[in-house]
C-alpha cells in the first residue's frame, strides 16, 4: 500500500525543513512519497535537499495564495498513495508516526476509516501552561479541563466523530474517500474546513480512531493574543460554515462577546491578569467589584474571585496561593479564546 503524506506549505521554509527533517528517517510498511504544495508564498523556493532518494519529493506550485483547502486538495488530487496522511508544515514526525498510521489502516481491510494520530506541542516551545489549555479544545480536544486540573480526554483506540474531531494536521485515510466527499471545501480557505470535511465524511459512514502511537510534535508558538487572532479568523469562517452545514449550527458561539461588549474594562483587566503573570500585580476591576455578567463561565470566575479576593489585593505575590491564580487564569484563557471566536463570528458577513 502506497501512502501520500501532503503538505501544504505558506512561508516559514525553515520550519517546513524541519518538518522535512523529520519524516525522513521515519520507517514505513510499504512505499511512501511526501507531496509539498507551494500555496503563492511571498518567499523564494526552499532549497533543501531530500535525504532519501528511495522516497519521492514533490513540490507543486500553485500561481497564487489560494488558501489552505485548496493548496490540500491539490496534493490530494497529485498523490499517487491509496491512502493520504494529512500533514502540515509545522508538524515533527516521531520515528514510528508511518508505521503506526498504516498498522492501523491494516486492522481495518474495508478502508471506510481514518486515523487520527497524536498532536502534543512540541517540548521546545512549550513555556507557558497556555500551550496546555489550547488542548483541551480551542485548538485541539485531546485534554480536557477537571477541577483545575488536566487529564486526558481522548484514549488510545477510542473511535470519535469525524465532525469533531477531524484534525487535519496528522490524519490519514484512503485517497478516494476523500475523492467521494468532495475533498475540502475551498469556499472555506483557513479556519474550521476540516471539521465541515469531517462531518460530510461522517455523513457517508466515515469512522474515526485515534492512535496516541502515530504522534507527531506540533511546532507552533502561540501567544495568547496570537491565538485570539486565529480565532477570530475561525469564528468568521464558521459563519460560512454554518450556513453550508446547519447541523453543526451552536448557537451560543456569540454568547461570550455579546455579554463581555459592554465591559472592556473587564476584558483588559483579565488580559493584563495573564500578561503579568503569576500574581506580579493584583486583579482589579472597576470599583474593586466583579460586574453581574450573565456568562456561565463568569460565574465560576466569580466564585474563585469572591473566595480569594484578600489574597489577591492584599498580600505581596510570592504569598498568592498559586492554584488560585491558576484557576482563574484557565478561566480567564477560555473566556478570551472564546470571546475572540464570537466577535469574529458575529462581525462576519
Amino acid at each position: 500500500m502506497l501512502l501520500s503524506i501532503v503538505i501544504p506549505f505558506y512561508n516559514g521554509m525553515f520550519i517546513l525543513a524541519r518538518c522535512l527533517s523529520s519524516l525522513s528517517p521515519c520507517a514505513c510498511d510499504g512505499a511512501w512519497e511526501v507531496i509539498v504544495v507551494h500555496d503563492g508564498s511571498a518567499l523564494p523556493a526552499m532549497d533543501y535537499r531530500w535525504p532519501r532518494p528511495d522516497v519521492p519529493l514533490k513540490m507543486l506550485h500553485l500561481d497564487r495564495q489560494r488558501g489552505q483547502s485548496a493548496a490540500t486538495n491539490a496534493g490530494i488530487r497529485a498523490a499517487q498513495g491509496e491512502y493520504v496522511l494529512l500533514f502540515a508544515q509545522d508538524m515533527l514526525a516521531a520515528p514510528a508516526l508511518l508505521h503506526a498510521h498504516m498498522q492501523a489502516h491494516r486492522q481495518r481491510p474495508d478502508g471506510n476509516w481514518a486515523i487520527l494520530g497524536a498532536m502534543p506541542f512540541a517540548p521546545e516551545i512549550v513555556d507557558s501552561d497556555f500551550y496546555d489549555f489550547l488542548l483541551t479544545g480551542p485548538q485541539f480536544a485531546f485534554k480536557q479541563f477537571v477541577q483545575g486540573e488536566y487529564r486526558d480526554a481522548v484514549a488510545d483506540g477510542q473511535e470519535l466523530s469525524p465532525a469533531q474531531c477531524f484534525y487535519a494536521p496528522n490524519i490519514s485515510l484512503k485517497r478516494q474517500v476523500l475523492f467521494d466527499a468532495g475533498l475540502f471545501d475551498e469556499d472555506l480557505p483557513y479556519g474550521a474546513q476540516d471539521l465541515e470535511l469531517g462531518y460530510r465524511l461522517q455523513q457517508r459512514g466515515l469512522h474515526l480512531q485515534y492512535n496516541e502511537a502515530a504522534c507527531a510534535g506540533h511546532y507552533h508558538k502561540y501567544t495568547l493574543e496570537s491565538f485570539c487572532q486565529k480565532q477570530e479568523v475561525v469564528g468568521r469562517t464558521l459563519k460560512t460554515v454554518y450556513a453550508k452545514a446547519p447541523a453543526l449550527r451552536n448557537d451560543r458561539v456569540g454568547d461570550v462577546y455579546h455579554a463581555l461588549q459592554p465591559y472592556e474594562t473587564v476584558v483588559a483587566a483579565m488580559r493584563q491578569f495573564i500578561h503579568d503573570g503569576d500574581g506580579n500585580r493584583p486583579l482589579c476591576f472597576d470599583g474593586g467589584a466583579l460586574p453581574d455578567i450573565p456568562v456561565p463561565l463568569f460565574q465560576n470566575v466569580r466564585q474563585i474571585w469572591q473566595k480569594s479576593r484578600d489574597c489577591v489585593n492584599g498580600m505581596r505575590p510570592d504569598q498568592v496561593p498559586m492554584v488560585l491564580l491558576r484557576s482563574l487564569r484557565y478561566l480567564f484563557y477560555k473566556i478570551l479564546v472564546s470571546y475572540s471566536l464570537g466577535k469574529g463570528f458575529l462581525s462576519a458577513k
